[in-house]
C-alpha cells in the first residue's frame, strides 16, 4: 500500500489492534479504555488516557508507546494524531462487509465473479439512487439524526464572545475551557475537524446567537452530494464475449490442470 500510495495516509483498524493488545491485557476495562484512547479528538485527552493506563498496567502502556512497531504510531490508530479528518471511521468494516457482501461470488471463474458483482453494484446504486431521491431535506436524514443528537447532549457551558468569530467557553462540570473560531471553522476539543461535524460547543454558540447551524455543515453530507454520488451508471454489457479473458499462448509443458464451472458447481482438480 505505501509503495502504491505512499501520499495517502494509512490507519490501522482498532478491533484488530484490540486483539493484538490481548497478549498483554485481556480485561474488558482495558478494552474499553483502548476504544476511549483512539477515539478521542485532541491530544489533552489522549495523554490523560494515557497516563489512566501508566498507573493501571504499565506493561500495557509500555506496548502501546512501543515505537518499533510501525501500526503502533499513534497517527496510525488514535484520531487526535491523524494527519486528516477521520470521519469516526476507526475500523475497517467497510472491506470487511464488502468481502461478505459477494461471499457467494467469491469461488466463481474470474469472468463470473466481475459480473456477478457488476450487477450488485447496480441493483444496489439503483436503490440507493431511488431513496435519495425521496429525501425532502437539505441533508441527509441520518446527518440531521447525529446534529440533533449532539446538539441535545447535556452540557454546563459558560460563554464568553470574544468578537464576532471567536467564542470562549467554559464547561462548569470539568472547568475546562473551550474556544470556538469561525473564521476557521474549529474548536479547540478537536471534535469539529475530525468529524467534520459542529460539536456540542458550536451548537451551543449558534444557539446563543441564532446562527442556521446547517450553514455550517460539510456538503459531502448534503442530499445533493449523496444525490450525485449515484447518478453515475455502469454501462451494460450486450453480448457475454465481452467480458471474456483474452486468449494467451501456453508454454509448452505439462502443466496442472484446474477447470472451475459458473453456477454452483464445486471446483474440480
Amino acid at each position: 500500500m505505501r509503495a502504491i500510495f505512499p501520499e495517502s495516509p494509512h490507519f490501522f483498524c482498532i478491533q484488530h489492534f484490540k486483539q493484538n493488545m490481548k497478549q498483554v491485557a485481556r480485561e474488558k476495562t482495558f478494552q474499553n479504555l483502548l476504544d476511549s484512547l483512539a477515539r478521542s479528538y485532541n491530544p489533552t485527552d489522549a495523554e490523560h488516557l494515557f497516563d489512566i493506563i501508566k498507573v493501571e498496567n504499565m506493561r500495557l502502556y509500555d506496548w502501546l508507546i512501543g515505537v518499533n512497531d510501525e501500526n503502533r504510531r499513534f497517527e496510525h490508530w488514535i484520531t487526535a494524531y491523524a494527519p486528516c479528518p477521520r470521519l469516526d471511521i476507526n475500523t475497517s468494516n467497510l472491506a470487511e462487509c464488502f468481502n461478505n457482501w459477494i461471499k457467494k461470488l467469491r469461488d466463481k471463474p474470474i469472468t463470473t465473479l466481475l459480473d456477478g458483482i457488476r450487477a450488485k453494484i447496480i441493483t444496489l446504486h439503483d436503490k440507493n439512487r431511488n431513496a435519495a431521491a425521496n429525501i425532502e431535506t437539505n441533508f441527509c436524514p441520518r446527518m440531521l439524526k447525529t446534529m440533533a443528537r449532539i446538539s441535545n447532549e447535556r452540557n454546563y457551558l459558560e460563554i464568553l464572545a470574544i468578537d464576532g468569530n471567536t467564542y470562549e467557553l467554559v464547561d462548569r462540570a470539568t472547568s475546562r475551557t473551550y474556544v470556538v473560531r469561525f473564521d476557521d471553522l474549529s474548536c479547540t476539543c478537536g471534535r469539529w475537524y475530525h468529524t467534520n461535524i459542529p460539536c456540542i460547543h458550536v451548537c451551543f454558540v449558534c444557539r446563543y446567537n441564532n446562527y442556521n447551524i446547517e450553514g455550517l455543515y460539510d456538503t459531502r453530507f448534503s442530499t445533493a452530494n449523496l444525490r450525485s454520488v449515484y447518478e453515475a451508471r455502469m454501462e451494460p454489457i450486450p453480448v457475454p464475449y465481452q467480458i471474456q479473458a483474452p486468449l494467451v499462448r501456453g508454454e509448452i509443458g505439462e502443466y496442472q490442470r484446474c477447470d472451475v464451472k459458473p453456477g454452483d458447481q464445486r471446483r474440480t482438480v
